[in-house]
């Protein structure tokens, strides 16, 4: 190579590279390195440049040491400006410390050389200078690196935390309202047990609101769901369950909202030959989903549910007659959060969480969920259950929703005498509940079968109340008290009372197997 091309190139490499240095300090600490300066030194650069290719074009080297050695004494100045701004830079971030040492003997190595040149000696120390300033570079990216990451754990950390946070309340929300709930619903079924059957407007209204109290009990239970599936805690209690029962208990609950707005419940299931394996409750929130969604866009008109039996699946269908889905929404109708709505107005919005869980629950079961839709016409959902030969075990959906004749006909609930012949015997009962509400249920439930009523607030009293007068022949606990719970009542009472001389029932709004599993322990 020619040496003068080399030599031109290497003065171009040491222009701009000390230049790039200077940048690089100035982006690190522009608080301590003045812009002005950074200004001064791209145009002494640019000027050098020039010059520089002035010499190699018109073969004036005679000027290159002149022009160098000029160079050389800015740099100089350079070199102690930025030193001098990193030193007030380590005042403030001791990080500072890793450059100036880097830099100082960059610095130190560019010097010599300098020196050594203008005595016409060579030499390359700063190949050495420019060793210590990339480690130091190195270093310092280094510990950024650490400790970006070591914020980023932190903040992720702290927003794991909120957003258990946010579980725990919505889930501890949603469980206190489940219990005012069950009080709307059992104030306004003990007042239709009351109610005279003639009177239908007063009949119909509490039917409204015992159907308005489930259908937001659903809501809470969605929500609840919604939580459970985030963190994967939900476990599925397979067993036998009978399509048309759970439908028919769907359908009652649901017909004096239907009504409201003309529609029609129809159910079209074969009441011997649908039972599927599922889990009871799940598969009374997938049909509460999808039933309560059809009656919210649809004006009037019917709703029908069938099943189909393929090998060993079975397919329901829930058919409405209500607005229909535009085909752009089809595909996104079933995740979280996602609204169909309306065109004309929002009144229809809800949480948009029923399809999102409803599908979730249907996948857990090990089926599927499709909808099929025309505007203006309606639509048609269908899942798939695995279908079961064995019978249900017992006749428990309609139990334990506790769907009264009343519901269906919108006629008041009658209370039939027991026929046991204990209801004239004057047994005496006593109910713990630390909620006045809850107490006032079960009290109004009772007061007309004769027995004898005593109420408790909290663990203490039972005691107190069982000292104090013989023990009831009946103990109702609430399961969740404040200070003693009904589980360390019933335990504490085991003790002492066998099972045949003191019966107790739990009440509570958790029906997992491990909580029923902790009940029968106690």
């Amino acid at each position: 190579m020619d040496y003068n091309v080399y030599r031109t190139a290497s003065l171009f490499i040491s222009y701009f590279t000390s230049l790039f240095i200077l940048i690089y300090m100035y982006a690190l600490y522009p608080e301590n390195i003045k812009k002005i300066v950074v200004q001064i030194a791209i145009t002494g650069s640019v000027v050098f440049t020039l010059f520089l290719s002035y010499i190699y074009i018109f073969n004036r080297w005679g000027l290159s040491f002149i022009i160098n050695n000029t160079y050389n004494y800015m740099l100089i100045a350079i070199s102690i400006y930025v030193f001098l701004g990193l030193v007030k830079a380590c005042r403030k971030n001791r990080d500072a410390l890793i450059i100036i040492l880097g830099f100082t003997i960059l610095s130190v190595t560019a010097v010599a050389d300098i020196f050594s040149g203008f005595k016409n000696a060579r030499s390359d120390y700063i190949k050495y200078g420019w060793l210590f300033f990339i480690l130091a570079l190195a270093f310092r990216l280094s510990l950024n690196f650490t400790r970006s990451f070591a914020k980023v754990e932190q903040m992720t950390e702290k927003l794991l935390n909120l957003d258990r946070l946010k579980d725990d309340f919505l889930v501890n929300t949603a469980h206190e309202l489940k219990t005012p709930m069950h009080g709307i619903i059992g104030i306004a079924e003990s007042m239709a047990s009351d109610a005279d059957s003639k009177n239908s407007i007063y009949a119909e209204n509490l039917s409204l609101i015992i159907s308005s109290a489930r259908r937001l009990t659903e809501l809470v239970d969605n929500i609840l769901v919604f939580s459970k599936m985030k963190n994967k805690d939900i476990v599925l209690n397979l067993k036998p369950v009978n399509i048309w029962q759970v439908v028919d208990v769907v359908f009652a609950v649901m017909r004096p909202i239907a009504k409201e707005k003309n529609i029609l419940l129809i159910n079209e299931i074969n009441e011997d030959a649908t039972n599927v394996n599922a889990d009871e409750n799940r598969l009374f929130q997938i049909m509460y989903n999808l039933v309560g969604n059809a009656i919210k866009f649809t004006e009037t008109g019917e709703i029908k549910a069938s099943a189909v039996v393929r090998n060993d699946m079975v397919e329901i269908s829930i058919r409405d007659t209500g607005i229909g889905i535009p085909p752009e929404k089809l595909y996104t109708i079933f995740m979280p959060f996602e609204q169909l709505g309306t065109y004309e107005s929002t009144s229809n919005n809800g949480t948009g969480l029923g399809l999102g869980i409803t599908k979730k629950l249907v996948e857990m079961h090990d089926g599927e969920i499709s909808v099929e839709s025309e505007p203006g016409k309606g639509s048609v959902f269908t899942f798939t259950l695995r279908k079961c030969k064995e019978k249900p075990y017992t006749a428990s959906l309609l139990k334990d929703r506790n769907v009264e004749e009343s519901i269906d006909k919108n006629l008041p609930l009658k209370r039939h005498n027991n026929e046991t012949g204990i209801i004239d015997k004057g047994f005496k009962i006593l109910i713990a509940d630390d909620e006045p509400v809850n107490l006032r249920i079960l009290s109004n439930m009772l007061k007309d079968e004769n027995y004898s009523l005593i109420t408790a607030g909290n663990g203490s009293e039972v005691f107190q109340i069982i000292e104090k007068h013989r023990k009831p022949d009946l103990l109702i606990l609430d399961a969740m008290m404040p200070k003693m719970s009904g589980y360390e009542v019933c335990r504490m009472l085991r003790e002492k009372y066998p099972l045949h001389d003191l019966p107790v029932l739990l009440v509570t709004v958790k029906n997992q197997p491990a909580d029923i599993l902790a009940g029968f322990e106690a």
